[in-house]
Formats: structure tokens, sequence, C-alpha cells
């Protein structure tokens, strides 16, 4: 989760970025402590 773009990489080979596309995290921002990051994760 802290490394975003590894993250949209992987999503990438199985979703269609030409389309809208929404992710949920579900449960795991509670577990990330530094506000700034929560949101440049999010932002991402």
């Amino acid at each position: 989760m802290h490394d975003s773009e590894e993250l949209v990489e992987g999503a990438a080979e199985i979703l269609d970025f030409t389309q809208p596309v929404a992710v949920f995290f579900m449960g795991v921002l509670g577990h990330i402590h530094d506000l700034d990051e929560a949101r440049s994760l999010v932002g991402r």
C-alpha cells in the first residue's frame, strides 16, 4: 500500500484504465498514521 506505483501497475494488469475505475480502501487507511501519506495514497 505504501508503494502506490506498484499498486497501480499491478491493477493495470486486470483493470482497463481507459474506462472509469473506482478503488475502495476499506479498512486499510486507518493503518496509515500519517495523514499526509494517506492523502497522497488516495490522491494517486
